[in-house]
């Protein structure tokens, strides 16, 4: 068996570990969601998402005042989005999480990771397969999923124009802040044929 894929199932059992199991069950399906997105357009990285699919909520059922002490341990400054709901900090804390507990060093699956929640400017098609991935997986239920689910179809980046439309009338009803990154994620998809 390839070292990459003992790798791979080490990282599993740790996670399976860390996470309640209706997470880490939603890990697997973003993994596999992600793979299939750049497999189904012709992409290279399958393996680089799958790793980063099963990585990227590996903080998210910390506590707000655990994730702004993780993030400040990371050197993670908050910005005015996360300030208000540090939640979105899971995103970059896990990434170094990933980093220091996991060994992980490829920086496409850290960026994967980092940015699943928010999106930013000038992802890769890695980045971008992770990030829809989290919104389209097949047990995710939200009203306009299928909207979102029909535009990925198409292609990443009109996946990925849909998915920061679902999330930006889901922030906006919470009342929250948009995250600057996810403005300059949607304008930069708007602008690019990626």
């Amino acid at each position: 068996m390839p070292s990459e894929a003992i790798k791979e199932e080490e990282i599993s059992a740790r996670v399976r570990l860390i996470i309640p199991s209706e997470w880490f069950e939603h890990s697997l399906r973003v993994a596999e969601t992600a793979e299939g997105l750049l497999y189904k357009f012709g992409y290279e990285g399958g393996a680089q998402a799958r790793l980063a699919g099963m990585l990227h909520d590996v903080a998210k059922t910390m506590k707000p005042a655990e994730l702004l002490s993780k993030a400040s341990y990371f050197g993670i400054l908050a910005n005015a989005a996360e300030q208000k709901n540090p939640w979105l900090l899971h995103a970059k804390v896990g990434a170094e999480m990933a980093r220091t507990e996991f060994g992980v060093g490829d920086e496409t699956v850290l960026d994967a990771v980092r940015w699943h929640t928010v999106g930013k400017a000038g992802m890769g098609h890695c980045e971008m397969a992770v990030y829809l991935a989290d919104i389209i997986e097949p047990g995710r239920t939200y009203e306009g999923v299928e909207i979102v689910r029909a535009a990925a179809a198409k292609s990443l980046r009109e996946g990925c124009v849909e998915a920061v439309r679902a999330t930006a009338r889901y922030v906006m009803n919470k009342g929250w802040p948009l995250d600057v990154s996810t403005v300059e994620f949607y304008n930069w998809l708007l602008e690019t044929k990626s």
